[in-house]
């Protein structure tokens, strides 16, 4: 085992047909899901495609985007999710970095394709999933006219399943490369995070309102495939929407970022609508003490946050519903995990003690596309180095303090900008917060932070000021503090805090 594959084929015969997906008020089994991946698979081959191509995905979420997974499961084709706000010009430089020969999009997003096709020369096929623009294909037509059916087989786990292209904040975006053995061993662990003992992972209907061009999104609708159950998705995230699908559809486990647990707290009657959620697994991005409080007092259930990056297929640590919460903490590793808390030396670290974490397991990347020192670099030793800075306590539980890159220093002092952050979320006006260092003469580093105020709330930048003296440090009390209607954020939520500086 090891194999994607095998995972759709023991779906099918462990279920039987069940509704494994509600989009946008419609049912879609999993044998209409499968079959209809079937086609496209043949389709594929049919068009000169092989084993180990790149396909991209183009597309917000929709049915098409999971049935191009299934069938890649199927054909061995490597799937390439891009979020569908990039602009030609990063389009451009994935697909020739990648050498991706199918795009799928849909009529909307396919003439930004279209105007950088004759720059990219690997790419043959542009497939359109809701009709067709003169140059492309049109998805519905090449599947009703394709009457086989590739079944398919179990490849070697070591063959690429994915390549996710990171943000891309400190370069140009680099392919994550992730295989069958990645993702099968992540959806392995993370049944046990999202299945309690003694449940039923049918009955476990889960709210899908993350991207599935992310790992997280993608992980997770992986590992429905171990559950049975059904998944809600969004088109994409809107408070409103995801709480009327939470009740209408009796959502118990609702995966999100911190953004989305904002924005639905502000929500006008927003409990009203949570009876029915059980749990709300956090990740993407650090989540705020005052913010969990909030959810699990004025929501209900139990807020389940974890750490991972793409690297990792997911989750590096994460807690579960049946283990003691600590109030800060991502959990413990996931199980088959390695942690390791380091110092600039590479020395394991005191207990407490912050340092740079490394993992070793599974789940951890065959490496980067096309970049072999890189690859080196991030996988010295066997380890991936995360350049993620926190640390574990006497339990192995793990508390991020911060990114590497986003530590603020100033006049030789580490400040972490989450200490900051976790402060303003306390003050009853503050609605979201972002702490980052800015250029100073004499300090090397100020700290400066971003506000953005609840509706129909008022604060000054003096009166913010005084509330975090009162909780912090002098020298780590915001110099300047700026109030913004926004955040700039990435698709999945998380706030950008290379545009605040």
């Amino acid at each position: 085992m090891g194999h994607l594959y095998p995972l759709i084929v023991e779906n099918e015969r462990k279920f039987g047909e069940y509704a494994a997906l509600n989009y946008e008020g419609r049912n879609f089994t999993n044998t209409e899901l499968n079959s209809e991946s079937r086609r496209l698979a043949a389709a594929l081959s049919n068009m000169a495609i092989v084993h180990g191509d790149r396909v991209l995905i183009h597309l917000p979420n929709c049915p098409e985007v999971w049935v191009t997974y299934l069938a890649s499961c199927r054909f061995g084709t490597v799937v390439i999710p891009t979020m569908a706000v990039l602009t030609a010009e990063e389009l451009k430089y994935l697909l020739t970095d990648s050498g991706a020969k199918v795009v799928l999009t849909n009529l909307e997003l396919a003439p930004k394709i279209l105007s950088i096709r004759d720059q990219c020369t690997e790419l043959a096929h542009i497939l359109v999933v809701d009709g067709a623009l003169e140059g492309t294909t049109d998805y519905r037509q090449l599947l009703a006219a394709t009457a086989e059916e590739f079944e398919g087989t179990a490849g070697d786990p070591e063959d690429l399943a994915a390549l996710i292209y990171t943000s891309g904040t400190t370069g140009k975006p680099k392919g994550v490369m992730l295989t069958h053995k990645n993702f099968y061993t992540q959806a392995q662990i993370s049944y046990d995070l999202y299945v309690a003992k003694g449940e039923d992972g049918r009955l476990n209907t889960m709210l899908m309102p993350l991207p599935l061009s992310h790992i997280y999104g993608l992980y997770v609708t992986v590992t429905t495939l171990l559950m049975g159950n059904t998944m809600v998705m969004m088109r994409r995230f809107e408070p409103q929407q995801a709480l009327e699908l939470i009740k209408e559809n009796q959502v118990r486990i609702v995966p999100s970022v911190p953004t989305m647990l904002i924005n639905m707290l502000a929500v006008p009657d927003a409990p009203s609508y949570c009876g029915s959620v059980v749990q709300w697994d956090c990740g993407g991005s650090p989540l705020p003490v005052e913010v969990l409080e909030q959810v699990q007092d004025k929501l209900g259930g139990v807020v389940t946050e974890g750490w991972g990056m793409s690297e990792a297929t997911g989750p590096v640590a994460n807690v579960t519903r049946d283990i003691v919460q600590k109030k800060g903490s991502v959990g413990p590793p996931m199980s088959g995990i390695d942690v390791r808390v380091v110092d600039a030396s590479g020395n394991d670290v005191p207990v407490g003690k912050t340092g740079e974490f490394l993992a070793r397991g599974d789940t951890l990347m065959k490496g980067y596309w096309n970049l072999p020192e890189k690859t080196a670099e991030a996988l010295a030793g066997g380890w991936l180095h995360t350049g993620d800075m926190g640390y574990q306590d006497e339990d192995q539980y793990c508390y991020i303090v911060d990114r590497k890159d986003d530590l603020i220093i100033r006049g030789g002092e580490n400040i972490s900008p989450r200490d900051i952050e976790e402060v303003l979320y306390r003050h009853p006006a503050v609605q979201e917060a972002a702490a980052v260092g800015k250029p100073d003469p004499v300090y090397g580093q100020k700290v400066s932070a971003y506000v953005v105020l609840k509706a129909n709330s008022k604060a000054s930048e003096a009166e913010l000021q005084d509330f975090c003296r009162e909780h912090l440090a002098r020298f780590k009390v915001p110099e300047e503090i700026f109030f913004a209607q926004s955040l700039p954020k990435n698709s999945l939520g998380k706030i950008l805090k290379s545009e605040l500086n």
